[in-house]
């Protein structure tokens, strides 16, 4: 089965924000300690619907277990005067499933 995520992202009336940049990324849980390379750090844009689609299928090993907790940054920029949106969370990415969030830019 493939490994992949599906992310949306809509405004505070729900609609979805084409454009937005979705970046979904690894973060050592160790602090001040040095870890070897981040392999997982992907961006994509949010297509007319306010999805991003991400495929994880060639980073998931049979055998392993589980998959990878990501930092997930949404950012839209918005023309002056009015101020960017940018919001910062965590996604679970389960091994051999699409994984769906939506997320809320306010």
């Amino acid at each position: 089965e493939d490994t992949t995520a599906e992310v949306f992202v809509q405004n505070a009336t729900g609609a979805p924000v084409p454009g937005a940049r979705v970046r979904l990324f690894g973060e050592s849980s160790l602090e001040d300690q040095e870890v070897g390379e981040i392999i997982l750090d992907d961006t994509r844009y949010t297509d007319a619907e306010g999805r991003a689609f991400f495929d994880y299928t060639d980073y998931f090993e049979a055998g392993q277990s589980g998959f990878a907790v990501l930092t997930i940054e949404i950012e839209k920029d918005l023309p002056p005067p009015e101020e960017d949106l940018f919001l910062e969370s965590i996604m679970k990415i389960e091994e051999e499933t699409n994984n769906v969030e939506t997320y809320t830019l306010e």
